[in-house]
């Protein structure tokens, strides 16, 4: 009986470590990167397409890449613009440190994006990794 004990606890320790190391992603289906992490996704990705969700004055300050599609987040027109986007290519989204671009990622999942990276930290961490 308590060698039964020993392996249930065992299997329970083990599922709990399989599931809450996920890969960089959440139940959304987000995938979460890190800023070391994008070269690597520009690689794997040559057509990636960024959209930066900041807002105008904080977009002023500069941009991770000056190709990224400005779509402000607090803007009423978000959806609208998001809606026209190819539901099939690849996109990485940022803010300024990672919140907008989380929900803006997840409301691309729940309208049918398939393939959206959130850049976790977002422009702050980029920038200070460029220091």
């Amino acid at each position: 009986m308590r060698s039964i004990l020993q392996i249930l606890a065992l299997l329970f320790i083990l599922s709990f470590i399989m599931f809450s190391c996920k890969s960089g992603s959440d139940a959304s289906g987000l995938q979460n990167i890190k800023v070391e992490q994008l070269s690597k996704l520009k690689v794997d990705y040559p057509d990636l397409v960024i959209i930066d969700v900041r807002t105008p004055e904080e977009i002023a300050g500069g941009k991770i890449d000056e190709n990224a599609l400005e779509i402000d987040f607090k803007n009423s027109s978000f959806d609208s613009k998001i809606s026209k986007l190819d539901k099939d290519k690849t996109y990485l989204i940022y803010c300024k440190s990672g919140g907008r671009s989380s929900k803006s990622a997840k409301k691309m999942i729940s309208s049918g994006f398939k393939n959206i990276y959130n850049l976790d930290g977002g422009y702050s961490d980029w920038s200070s990794s460029k220091n």
